[in-house]
């Protein structure tokens, strides 16, 4: 909120015995709702350019979000119509002819209704001309139309919270407008003290993250628990519903902010993208994203907050300087038994979340120790507050897989090079899952689908490929796949084998059959020693884990963390 102090205005003292006795949350107030946030925000996700909060109704909105939502299913109706058209040109037939033409008359019909209606939203929502002063045209991609959606949505967010800011200018005469808004906002904010024991394992979980050439440059100058209205309620609720969930612990993660969302989140909580939200953005399907280190989080943090430098519990006046801030907030979050991928997947066929998950965990190459995870005595979740270490170096690979060079020597350099992608492991790590799948047993891997080319290039699609079960070892597995996450693992020394195929090429020509063995290796370095002839394939690992829950319940606010550069 701009102050008003240049005019002036005298601010009534605040009421609220929370802000009263702290400095602190008023100054976090005074500046997650300044509104010049708001103005960015409208700029940079919603196009509007100059400085004025483009002002729109709410009932205007829902106007043209029902009109956007009419056009899109217009579309999809012409998508299916074109469809139909191009199958009925091959139809050389009199009756062919007679259904194209009706086919062209729905078509042209169609075709005037977008128009139509696209003038309409054009009367509600006014477009900005471009600098040619071109005509305005109708909406003729789906695709556009879900931009279009998505932007009204962020509009519509914007306009709720810029309300709040509004209102506590017409409260100015009998309220403080920071205690307005701090109640508008639904939300408790209630800043830890630095000898707190919370906040000292916060620090220590901050910094643990942080590359080291980076610690000198922050510190935690504050870190305030919050409580949003109806949100534990909300999480208290699913664990009722899913009582697999509540059996397993919960985890305090990071998640990083721009200054131009921390007001709607606290107001709002976070939110998982709508469907027709834009794709891009979301390497692991629409979510709620979460790392288990600062240095991830902290790269989605933009510019600082300038907060106002304090003496005696009050901004110092005597100052122009500023102290630059990002808030970071901690959530607990409700991640069940994550599905663990690869950075394959953010490019894969086939899209996240699938049905039945949990959660999503990319694995990455650095990683905090599990050993050294602690559980928080106060909010009762685990904070991964082991050194942050390398994985396949320091940490072993939980599951890796090394294979050999095929046999006999194919002539081609695909066939002597065959696929061993991530979902060529994905589909074999689930033929060594299937306890059914018995040792001397085969499988045939199916010529429908997309199967076969996890195993071969396109152009050598005519082959049959085999795999074959030759031993598997589970005298060493951890029943408990959940305590086996957060077991401790002796580095690289308790390394063993779970399973070894044979997975054999035959081309269907009657040509010469290849084949190659793979072994799944658990507890696993890089420097552990393997089989004869078997070389480690390293997995595609990000830098640091993203985690991603799908629904918003699994997910609450416990922390906002302020980090001040130094």
């Amino acid at each position: 909120m701009e102050s008003g102090a240049s005019k002036g205005v005298v601010f009534p003292e605040p009421r609220d015995p929370d802000l009263l006795s702290s400095p602190s949350v008023m100054a976090m107030l005074a500046a997650i709702t300044d509104v010049r946030n708001l103005q960015l925000a409208a700029q940079t996700s919603c196009g509007f350019a100059g400085g004025d909060l483009p002002l729109a109704k709410q009932d205007e909105l829902r106007d043209a979000l029902e009109k956007l939502i009419e056009i899109r299913g217009l579309l999809e109706e012409k998508e299916e119509l074109v469809k139909e058209i191009t199958t009925a040109s091959g139809d050389l037939s009199d009756e062919g002819a007679t259904k194209r033409a009706l086919l062209a008359t729905r078509h042209e019909a169609l075709t005037e209704k977008v128009s139509e209606r696209s003038s309409r939203y054009y009367e509600i929502m006014p477009c900005q001309e471009d600098a040619l002063a071109s005509s305005i045209k109708a909406f003729d991609q789906v695709d556009d139309v879900n931009v279009e959606i998505t932007r009204l949505r962020m509009l519509s967010d914007i306009m709720e919270t810029y309300k709040m800011i509004l209102g506590a200018k017409r409260a100015l005469p009998t309220q403080n407008p920071l205690e307005y808004c701090y109640h508008a906002l639904q939300v408790r904010l209630a800043p830890l003290l630095p000898a707190d024991a919370e906040r000292q394992l916060i620090h220590r979980y901050f910094f643990g993250g942080l590359r080291s050439s980076d610690r000198r440059q922050y510190r935690i100058s504050n870190v305030f628990e919050v409580e949003r209205r109806g949100e534990t309620q909300r999480f208290n609720d699913l664990m009722v519903e899913r009582p697999d969930l509540k059996a397993m612990q919960t985890h305090l993660l990071w998640h990083g902010t721009k200054r131009t969302n921390l007001m709607g989140i606290l107001s709002q909580g976070l939110r998982v993208a709508p469907p027709e939200a834009p794709h891009h953005g979301y390497a692991y399907g629409k979510g709620l994203y979460f790392a288990n280190v600062a240095q991830k989080s902290m790269n989605y943090c933009d510019a600082p907050y300038a907060l106002p430098i304090m003496k005696d519990g009050k901004p110092d006046k005597t100052t122009k300087k500023t102290r630059e801030v990002h808030y970071m907030l901690l959530c607990e979050v409700s991640l069940g038994k994550p599905t663990e991928v690869t950075t394959t997947a953010a490019w894969g066929t086939d899209p996240l979340p699938r049905e039945g998950m949990d959660s999503v965990k990319a694995l990455a190459v650095h990683n905090p120790d599990p050993r050294g995870s602690l559980v928080s005595p106060k909010c009762g979740t685990m904070l991964h507050v082991g050194q942050v270490m390398q994985t396949g170096v320091e940490l072993p690979y939980d599951r890796v897989w090394a294979k050999t060079e095929p046999n006999p020597t194919p002539f081609g350099w695909y066939e002597r090079n065959p696929k061993f992608t991530a979902e060529t492991q994905d589909y074999l790590s689930k033929l060594v899952a299937d306890k059914s799948f018995a040792v001397g047993t085969t499988h045939t891997v199916s010529t429908t689908g997309k199967d076969r080319e996890h195993f071969v290039q396109c152009q050598y699609e005519q082959r049959t490929i085999i795999i074959e079960l030759v031993s598997r070892d589970t005298s060493d597995s951890t029943e408990d796949d959940d305590k086996a996450d957060t077991a401790p693992q002796k580095a690289g020394s308790g390394a063993w084998c779970e399973a070894t195929l044979k997975v054999t090429i035959r081309p269907e020509d009657g040509g010469v059959a290849y084949s190659y063995s793979v072994k799944l290796y658990r507890n696993t370095l890089k420097s552990s020693p393997l089989a004869k002839d078997f070389t480690l394939v390293e997995p595609a690992l990000s830098e640091y884990a993203e985690l991603v829950v799908y629904k918003e319940a699994q997910a609450r606010i416990r922390y906002v963390v302020e980090v001040e550069t130094v």
